[in-house]
């Protein structure tokens, strides 16, 4: 019985695309992580809510800047309190006088369809909404 626990928990994480020596961990917790840029880039924290089903998580974002009007955005968060998930994908990012406005898309495969991302950051806060096949929600995050 506990082998075939320690199997389920093993296939549970890594399908979610996490590991136990993860890249996000260590670069969370890297210096450069807390800098404040003056744009959309860094570390933010803060949660995730669905507006279908009532669940709600942790939710973190490493945003790194990769051109003129692209950021790499990893996000990791967890389901059910417990299920980690983590996935990456580009934003194109706006700048305004205040704000930066945010869009992006990506396909997450035949089971859960094209997830798509619109939103804004300030200095201080990250607020989007999310629109996927079977669910619809909203990040709230701040800097870390």
């Amino acid at each position: 019985m506990k082998i075939a626990s320690f199997i389920l928990v093993v296939a549970v994480v890594t399908s979610s695309g996490c590991s136990l020596v993860s890249g996000f961990h260590r670069d969370w917790h890297s210096t450069c992580c807390c800098a404040n840029r003056g744009d959309v880039g860094g570390c933010w924290q803060g949660c995730w809510d669905s507006q279908c089903s009532g669940h709600t998580g942790n939710l973190k974002a490493i945003i790194s800047r990769q051109d003129a009007c692209h950021y790499e955005a990893r996000f990791r968060g967890t389901f059910f309190k417990v299920i980690p998930f983590q996935y990456r994908m580009t934003l194109t990012a706006v700048p305004h006088e205040d704000h930066y406005d945010l869009h992006g898309e990506k396909d997450l495969g035949r089971l859960l369809g094209v997830y798509r991302f619109r939103g804004y950051a300030t200095p201080k806060n990250f607020v989007a909404h999310y629109t996927s096949k079977d669910d619809q929600g909203r990040f709230l995050m701040s800097r870390k």
